[in-house]
């Protein structure tokens, strides 16, 4: 005996939980009922949900905005409905009130397998549970309901009729085209398609022979083992931000391109959802771009002087400027906690995953803008604290300090409110000194006797320290350019800098690759192409041209 089919609709599963406990002759009313509802139902129509349950029980709940429920959903689910409510009832088989048809009877009528029987149980051919003479569950068709739908379902009977099963000589044609499709690159799903359509089967019914024969032979075709694993998926997407080709990572874990490419979207998903940004802020406008906005962050600091260099050069925060980045600041991240909220994780689209990247891409550029206007602030509170210049600081103290720090001006440009009416440089300076404390603790006994009389060290030309770009984006740096790709741009051709340039906002408001498809025309699927072979290009080991 199959199990009982489950029920869609919200409102007939609730209503057959409540039904478990009517009396026996209650669900028999409610039986004749079905019944006649069954036959009036148009699949393309929609329902009211009060109304359906006033048919099944003659009772109509009051709902303030009852749910429309589409027709074919309904016959679907009232199909169900009855099953379950007759195995309730405990329906015998003398208690029929008109004739009915077994499953066997059906199969020899309209010769057809109890499989095709089972689909039209989910059309809405409607079945009862009843118990025969030795107490087992059956099921009875009532001659009325199967004489309707075999009227109105005519066509697909006499197509399920004419089916014949696929014999040894098709199945050999499907395994050689196959492994001609999977040369090519074709998923199995892609190649089921396209053979389906060449030897006119069903889709589905190709695939599953090429799902079996992977499964059982020593040789699969596709060799393609079930859902992508969160392990496997974390993999590819770490060859792909390094700009790695989708059908290369898929030869690599030997998957199919396309499960690659979703796989890579749901992680990319995942991450924006991660960020855990309210879905409903203040505001959801985007702000315009204007002149207050500056978008110039320099190049990139990749040693201790050319960072110190950079603090140096920034002249007095303004304070037009402060506030018209801060507010932005808040109302994009704002606008990117609606539009990710909206992004389903499971069944994710790029458009979308791309549109919230975009946002909190530029949400950075304004949170670096806020921190590089800062930048004398760290410095000054770094050198109060020490008593010194930092060029007189040892290097390796020295890159400790200023990492903690920009780290610390970047948490302060978070919690500071442009609405507070008060300016940022108090709040980055508390935050600042607050995080270098225990570290000039730790080193207390070296900074001391670098000023008991002694040379005080000077800090070497090349001595490294993390890009405060890079340190800024912290975690999200998977969305931002790394400084070392920021650092060879110049080494690139003209339409690839300017490419990079614009997606990542390092001279201008980041662009979506729906902006970026007509400005350097490409097509839908080129401009992703196009992305990742820039970004590998600037991780050679020596920059080299980069063509679309």
């Amino acid at each position: 005996m199959p199990p009982l089919p489950r029920l869609r609709v919200a409102a007939l599963r609730d209503l057959a939980d409540q039904l478990r406990y009517a009396s026996r002759a209650a669900l028999l009313k409610d039986l004749d009922r079905i019944e006649s509802l069954a036959r009036t139902i148009d699949p393309d129509r929609l329902y009211p949900e009060d109304w359906l349950v006033h048919e099944v029980t003659g009772f109509r709940p009051h709902m303030d905005a009852p749910a429309q429920i589409v027709g074919e959903a309904v016959l679907y689910d009232l199909s169900a409905l009855v099953e379950r409510l007759s195995a309730l009832a405990q329906l015998r088989m003398d208690e029929l009130r008109e004739p009915c048809a077994t499953i066997e009877e059906l199969c020899t009528r309209w010769r057809i397998s109890r499989k095709s029987i089972d689909r039209y149980r989910k059309r809405g051919l409607i079945a009862l549970r009843v118990l025969d003479e030795e107490g087992h569950e059956r099921l009875a068709f009532p001659v009325r309901t199967v004489a309707r739908f075999e009227r109105e379902h005519a066509s697909q009977i006499a197509a399920a009729r004419r089916y014949t099963r696929i014999d040894e000589r098709t199945r050999e044609v499907i395994f050689a085209r196959a492994r001609d499709l999977c040369a090519q690159g074709h998923s199995l799903n892609e190649a089921a398609l396209l053979i389906s359509r060449e030897i006119g089967r069903s889709h589905e019914g190709v695939r599953q022979i090429l799902r079996r024969h992977d499964e059982q032979s020593d040789r699969p075709i596709f060799g393609e083992r079930g859902p992508v694993s969160e392990r496997e998926r974390r993999i590819a997407f770490r060859a792909w931000q390094r700009g790695e080709d989708p059908a290369r990572i898929a030869r690599r874990l030997r998957r199919s391109t396309p499960s690659i490419r979703r796989a890579v979207l749901v992680e990319r998903a995942l991450r924006l959802h991660a960020l855990g940004l309210p879905p409903d802020g203040p505001s959801t406008d985007l702000p315009e771009d204007g002149p207050a906005i500056s978008w110039d962050l320099g190049t990139p600091a990749q040693t201790i002087p050319q960072l110190l260099a950079l603090a140096r050069a920034q002249g007095a925060p303004i304070g037009a400027e402060e506030h018209a980045r801060s507010v932005a600041l808040r109302r994009v991240l704002a606008c990117a906690g609606a539009r990710i909220s909206r992004i389903r994780a499971s069944t994710p689209t790029a458009s979308e995953v791309d549109e919230g990247e975009t946002l909190i891409r530029w949400a950075l550029r304004l949170r670096s803008a806020l921190v590089l206007s800062q930048m004398p602030t760290i410095v000054r509170t770094i050198e109060a604290r020490l008593d010194r210049p930092l060029e007189h600081v040892r290097s390796d103290i020295l890159r400790e300090l200023l990492e903690r720090a920009i780290v610390a001006g970047g948490q302060s440009v978070d919690a500071f409110d442009p609405s507070s009416g008060a300016r940022l440089a108090a709040r980055v300076g508390m935050g600042v000194d607050r995080a270098i404390a225990p570290i000039v603790r730790a080193h207390a006994s070296e900074l001391r006797a670098a000023g008991d009389g002694r040379a005080l060290p000077k800090v070497p030309s090349q001595a490294p320290i993390t890009d405060w770009q890079d340190l800024l984006a912290g975690g999200l740096l998977w969305l931002d350019l790394p400084a070392r790709c920021r650092a060879r741009m110049d080494e690139l051709d003209p339409r690839t800098r300017a490419f990079l340039s614009k997606r990542y906002g390092l001279h201008e408001r980041p662009a979506t690759l729906a902006e970026l498809q007509d400005a350097f025309d490409l097509s839908r699927i080129r401009a992703p192409r196009f992305e990742r072979l820039a970004i590998r290009v600037t991780l050679r080991p020596q920059a080299t041209r980069c063509v679309a």
